[in-house]
């Protein structure tokens, strides 16, 4: 593996995929994407709350969306995306498809996360 590239937004330069960057880098920016699904829902970030057994509503949306994030958005896999919240890969799975049977029927839902997405088909 090469020396790592500025990851930020370059008109003409595509960011790398987070699986070619280094743990620690990468596990920063997720944390950075999972800040962002917390202001999109209006939750404080509580990284303990986030990755505990809890099964408030509003912590357990922000999971999801953000592992669906991590999968559809930043091809991360099942594993890396599950470990990020203490979770295993078969949660990661029932995440994305939670999120999106949200996205074809809940109109809230869809405008909240619509910015963070950007141009992912679901």
């Amino acid at each position: 593996m090469g020396p790592i590239q500025n990851y930020y937004v370059i008109p003409g330069i595509q960011k790398p995929d987070l699986r070619e960057l280094e743990e620690v880098e990468r596990k920063s920016i997720m944390k950075k994407e999972v800040k962002k699904v917390c202001d999109a829902f209006n939750v404080e970030y509580d990284e303990k709350k986030l990755n505990s057994r809890t099964r408030l509503r509003n912590y357990v949306t922000i999971r999801q969306v953000s592992m669906f994030l991590f999968v559809k958005k930043h091809g991360l896999t099942l594993k890396i995306a599950g470990d990020f919240f203490n979770k295993d890969h078969a949660t990661v799975i029932h995440s994305c498809k939670t999120v999106s049977a949200l996205y074809s029927y809940d109109k809230q839902f869809i405008k909240t996360i619509n910015p963070l997405i950007g141009d992912i088909k679901i």
